[in-house]
């Protein structure tokens, strides 16, 4: 029999136990930069989920939970898995962005997303390892499947389907509103390796992320030598704006990586950690490589 593992989210309090000073940390680093850095103060330096020391509430998602959780608009939203259901009528291994209310851990909505086939393409159990980038009343993250989806920070507790995407399987109110979706796998011909994993960042009318194109699970070969690994995303419609396929047949293994922004000499860059080793710089509007 498999063990079921029991994974919390949990929120701490400040040192004098008194709640810091709100800060929303809407992307993985907190910054386009991801300089991974806080402006809070009082934060604790040690904590208990055992016994309560310095938490003040504490949440189950799955049974996994590699995507780091983002704090936006009162929410919190982070990737997992479905070992622990919170839809009974949604069953089985999934990959699931769950988000819950930030003021006291109430689940509020969740996506869950059908496992690819083939463990050499989503191993099982891993859940969304994407964390996701939130800005306004838009989220945008990579699922299990290698989309990157935008949704309604809302969910359907608002009663309506907004976005151009109107085929959402679970349209409940504990359910995700997919406001549009790129599927990088069947649009792009991508062939991830073992997972996708990119968290995206936004600047401007542009979301960068990574397309985890990797090499096949016996690394005798790159499947897809020719399709991107880098992206540039209108925000508002799904549709690529330019891509790369830098490193091709360079890559070693896989790539899981996520994108970083940042002005050089004036000029807006994008920063992406290619699957050879090397750095990648692009001019963040037209995709010129620069670096």
């Amino acid at each position: 029999m498999p063990v079921r593992r029991s994974v919390a989210l949990v929120l701490f309090l400040g040192m004098t136990g008194l709640s810091v000073a709100a800060q929303d940390w809407p992307m993985w680093g907190g910054t386009p930069e991801r300089n991974m850095t806080s402006a809070v103060k009082g934060l604790p330096e040690s904590w208990s989920a055992k016994d309560g020391t310095n938490v003040k509430w504490k949440a189950p998602v799955g049974t996994v939970s590699n995507g780091n959780p983002v704090v936006a608009d009162g929410k919190i939203f982070l990737g997992t898995n479905n070992g622990n259901p919170r839809n009974l009528e949604i069953t089985g291994d999934k990959g699931v962005l769950m988000c819950l209310r930030e003021s006291d851990g109430q689940f509020l909505w969740q996506a869950a997303t059908d496992k690819l086939e083939s463990a050499d393409t989503d191993w099982p159990e891993e859940g969304v390892c994407s964390s996701p980038a939130v800005e306004g009343k838009r989220l945008y993250y990579v699922s299990n499947r290698a989309e990157l989806v935008c949704l309604d920070t809302d969910g359907f507790a608002d009663g309506k389907n907004d976005g151009i995407f109107q085929g959402e399987l679970h349209k409940g109110p504990t359910d995700a509103d997919i406001i549009w979706k790129l599927d990088m796998r069947k649009d792009l011909g991508v062939s991830q390796l073992f997972m996708a994993n990119s968290s995206p960042v936004i600047w401007e009318d542009l979301v960068f992320v990574g397309t985890s194109n990797g090499r096949d699970s016996g690394d005798e070969k790159v499947p897809a030598p020719n399709a991107p690994s880098f992206l540039a995303v209108d925000k508002n419609t799904g549709k690529v704006v330019w891509q790369d396929n830098s490193p091709g047949e360079g890559i070693l293994h896989g790539q899981w990586f996520s994108a970083a922004l940042g002005a050089v000499d004036g000029v807006q860059q994008v920063f992406f950690p290619g699957g050879d080793g090397w750095i990648y710089a692009f001019n963040a509007r037209t995709g010129e490589m620069l670096l």
